[in-house]
């Protein structure tokens, strides 16, 4: 079975995390530089896995503002 890549753990490590409520509607995510930190990935990682979650419906980004969680 292929391993995983980093970006996908990190987009499930994260729509756990939102949909187990420590992320509720509306609240905005760590910013990418945070998210670098607290997981030890590059930023290139980050971006993928926010891609992920936008693609799911998760996220949206508001451009120079953050990655809020979306109203389900």
């Amino acid at each position: 079975m292929p391993r995983q890549q980093r970006y996908e753990q990190l987009a499930d490590d994260l729509t756990a995390k939102i949909r187990a409520g420590q992320y509720p509607a509306g609240s905005q995510l760590p910013s990418r530089a945070q998210l670098c930190e607290m997981y030890g990935v590059s930023a290139s990682v980050v971006e993928k896995a926010m891609m992920l979650l936008r693609r799911d419906g998760l996220t949206e980004t508001l451009a120079g503002v953050g990655v809020f969680v979306r109203e389900t």
